[in-house]
């Protein structure tokens, strides 16, 4: 994105204070306009030929045309030099082919310091859903926001866009691995599986984007680690499906901006919704007509021990899990009656601190570990009355403390009982 650093857009009036006398200052105008878009009234002169070029004259104001700045600066970007002299319209942007395959968008648009007055309820939504973090929402509030020259429709020629690129950055470079990948993992379903053939794709990668970002925030019972990045991808993709159902992709900024309003309608709406439902009645082994995707995930989809939980019902609560985890680990920290059953427990311990575990679950993992070891004292312990092997009854008797003592180091002190 490019913009001149000496315009900056204002939402109202009261906006002007913050703003130095060396800048032009662009007034935004929504009034009559669907959610996400403006009008840019240019409130002093230009110096720059350019802008001045896209200008149009109304009710005594002077509007900036997107359809002319866009079609000037386009003009301009392919006399800069040999690369750009085959440069075309791509949305709002001026684009360019590299190295024979390799697309670069170029928007010349108008910057603002301050966070639009229409995107402050998403501010408070996502404190009041706790995502992005504090953080993240202020780095986003002083980074302001854009407009790029796209209307709403063709026809519609001094719309502007009102952009939250920047912000969107911030939040993707703030996700975890998991939230990552599955982001990546939907862009790629999107190319290679869904819009594959496809000439003229309705959707975009713009609404993977606002799906995750959506996903993450209202879907607390989605665990983001790297165990369920596939029920987090299908939990996205069941949303692309409902949202194609019903024509509504909301943006995640302003969410009464229905990105679908024109792309997702009618015959085409149908017929995407078909091609969709297609791909969701295969489950996800859907992913393996990526060609990308097939060689990663071949292996583990098609091995039939393993079960990918893809059902939203059948997704539990972080409170569930970790109940869960401790009525499945409680019965292997039963009396043992035989020392295999004590390497046993070992050997599955050893593989439980490996995983990435709450505090609740090391805590629950520890305890039994403790009464693991107690038992097999004691186990031991029963060996060496019942024994005559003097040898052996020593090489035993010494393994008890060592035991007992290891218990005392990971559980509780009233736990370590004798019993009579």
């Amino acid at each position: 994105m490019f913009w001149p650093a000496d315009y900056k857009v204002i939402c109202n009036l009261s906006q002007m204070n913050h703003h130095v006398l060396q800048q032009t200052v662009i007034l935004m105008e929504c009034n009559d306009l669907p959610p996400g878009f403006t009008r840019l009234i240019l409130m002093s002169q230009s110096q720059n030929a350019l802008i001045r070029f896209s200008c149009v004259a109304r009710n005594n104001k002077l509007y900036i045309s997107s359809k002319l700045y866009r079609d000037t600066y386009l003009q301009s970007f392919r006399n800069l030099d040999a690369t750009t002299t085959m440069a075309f319209q791509h949305g709002p942007c001026s684009s360019y082919v590299i190295m024979g395959n390799i697309e670069v968008d170029n928007a010349f648009c108008f910057g603002a310091h301050l966070w639009p007055t229409m995107a402050l309820p998403c501010i408070q939504r996502c404190r009041q859903k706790g995502w992005p973090s504090e953080s993240v929402l202020s780095n986003i509030l002083s980074g302001g926001f854009h407009v790029v020259p796209i209307g709403s429709a063709p026809e519609n020629e001094e719309e502007w866009r009102i952009s939250f690129s920047q912000a969107e950055h911030k939040i993707v470079y703030s996700m975890n691995h998991t939230k990552f990948l599955s982001y990546g993992l939907f862009k790629i379903f999107l190319k290679e599986v869904i819009n594959f053939l496809n000439q003229t794709p309705v959707l975009c990668s713009y609404f993977t984007k606002t799906i995750v970002f959506w996903a993450i925030q209202n879907d607390s019972a989605l665990t983001w680690t790297p165990e369920n990045l596939l029920p987090c991808f299908w939990k996205c993709f069941k949303l692309l499906i409902y949202w194609v159902h019903i024509g509504t992709c909301p943006n995640f900024f302003i969410p009464q901006c229905n990105m679908f309003r024109l792309k997702v309608t009618g015959s085409v709406q149908v017929s995407l919704f078909s091609h969709l439902f297609a791909l969701y009645s295969k489950g996800v082994s859907c992913l393996l007509l990526s060609s990308t995707l097939r060689s990663f995930l071949s292996k583990a989809i098609l091995d039939r021990t393993l079960r990918v939980c893809t059902e939203e019902s059948r997704m539990i609560s972080k409170s569930e899990l970790e109940l869960r985890f401790f009525y499945e680990i409680k019965p292997l920290s039963l009396r043992i009656f035989h020392i295999e059953e004590f390497a046993a427990y070992m050997t599955q311990t050893e593989r439980a601190v490996r995983l990435s575990l709450t505090v609740y679950q090391a805590v629950t993992l520890q305890c039994m570990t403790s009464i693991v070891l107690q038992n097999t004292a004691l186990f031991l312990q029963d060996i060496i009355n019942s024994d005559r092997n003097r040898n052996k009854i020593y090489y035993q008797a010494n393994k008890i403390p060592n035991l007992l003592r290891l218990s005392y180091k990971l559980g509780y002190v009233s736990e370590i009982y004798v019993p009579l």
